[in-house]
């Protein structure tokens, strides 16, 4: 009888102290919108620790900055084209640690252009119209290391892995002490469509990009998989003389979709990831172009622009979340080549996206540097062949995030 009237005083300790709480809540609340914002996004995160769902994809490590190199080589013979190349991303974090993801592409269909072109160092002229349609796919393998010095070590690693460097170590006597890479923390493979459209004559070109790639994502660490879709377009216009001057403009769009599940195969967060980049450059005219060229200059101007991206998350542990994204997981998880909208974002999805999902806004300053030599000569079929290197460059200027019901705020640890 004690034990039970102590029980019971204890509950109605805890009813008091709630109630009372909720009121003083209720008071700071209106007289502090911003508390209210922060309050319910912290419920709110709450409830989703409490589901085990993922609560901090808004307080996630930004990218400051990155740095992409990618190398490109293809070979156009008859009306069949054959390329293939390598993507090194290095991407540095908030907290110090650095993404490093090393992508291997091919990629084979059919090409018909009319016309001819040539170019090296600053020096290019081209007649050309033509067009692609590709099938591209690819692996690839990301870590996540400690610091700058660690990621020095294992794209070093990474690159003795290459046959080229491999022979090159060699003769130097380079490679011992090396050792090979470690095990990745995430394996993915991806596989879609390409194509291109492009038009050049003497100073004016044109081309235009399209590729819808899908694949699978999975997290060695975790056991998780992601499955994704991505879109993306990219006009650019070129102005080049053959003296070594002209300049560059581009404008891309990408969009991605994605769907993350447990080891179990429970959905657990839906993402899309939104970019847009603008960038414009000139070559220097005359003398200055030519000495660029001869010291192994870029074939096309350096690119100054901007980069945008927003990131929108939804925690699928929540069951009326997962009721609304259900045609979202099945368009994903399962997708298809098609013409229109690579997954249909429904109005209730977006509604809810926007209600109870965490985004995230961030603002990068972009640099576009692109090496190589390439030609061809076209009649309907063609002969010809490219070897093209690109450097891309970017840093963080500005960041937001917003947490599940909240309201945005500046990430102030991602720019200091």
């Amino acid at each position: 009888m004690r034990g039970g009237s102590g029980q019971s005083s204890l509950e109605y300790l805890a009813v008091v102290l709630v109630v009372g709480g909720v009121l003083v809540l209720g008071g700071a609340l209106a007289t502090a919108p911003g508390i209210a914002h922060a309050v319910v996004a912290q419920v709110a995160r709450g409830l989703c620790v409490v589901r085990g769902g993922d609560c901090q994809r808004d307080r996630a490590p930004c990218i400051t900055a990155s740095r992409t190199q990618t190398t490109d080589k293809r070979v156009q013979i008859a009306l069949v084209s054959l390329g293939g190349g390598r993507t090194l991303i290095r991407e540095q974090r908030s907290d110090g640690s650095v993404l490093v993801t090393d992508v291997q592409r091919i990629a084979g269909g059919g090409e018909a252009a009319i016309g001819g072109e040539f170019g090296i160092g600053g020096h290019g002229l081209a007649a050309l119209i033509g067009g692609t349609v590709e099938g591209r796919v690819g692996y690839g393998r990301a870590w996540v290391v400690r610091d700058s010095a660690a990621a020095d070590r294992l794209i070093r690693q990474l690159d003795a892995g290459t046959p080229a460097t491999r022979a090159r170590l060699h003769q130097v006597r380079l490679a011992p002490g090396l050792g090979p890479a470690p095990a990745p923390d995430v394996r993915f493979t991806e596989h879609g469509l390409g194509s291109s459209a492009e038009a050049e004559l003497g100073l004016l070109g044109l081309r235009y990009e399209a590729e819808d790639l899908m694949g699978v994502q999975h997290d060695e660490r975790t056991g998780q998989r992601t499955f994704g879709v991505r879109r993306r377009n990219d006009a650019v216009g070129t102005l080049s003389l053959f003296a070594g001057q002209g300049g560059r403009a581009s404008i891309g769009h990408e969009q991605d979709y994605a769907v993350t599940v447990d080891g179990s195969g429970r959905p657990i967060d839906l993402a899309i990831i939104e970019q847009r980049r603008l960038a414009a450059g000139a070559k220097p005219p005359g003398r200055v172009g030519s000495l660029l060229a001869a010291a192994g200059g870029p074939v096309v101007p350096p690119g100054h622009g901007s980069l945008v991206q927003t990131e929108r998350h939804l925690d699928l542990t929540d069951p009326d979340n997962l009721a609304v994204a259900a045609a979202f997981l099945r368009a994903v998880q399962r997708p298809k080549l098609e013409v229109g909208a690579a997954v249909v974002v429904s109005r209730e999805l977006e509604q809810r996206l926007d209600s109870a999902g965490s985004a995230q806004a961030r603002l990068y300053s972009l640099d576009i540097v692109e090496r190589g030599v390439h030609g061809r000569v076209a009649l309907g079929v063609q002969l010809g062949g490219a070897a093209t290197s690109t450097t891309e460059t970017l840093r963080l200027v500005r960041a937001s995030a917003r947490a599940p019901l909240g309201a945005w705020e500046p990430r102030a640890d991602c720019v200091g």
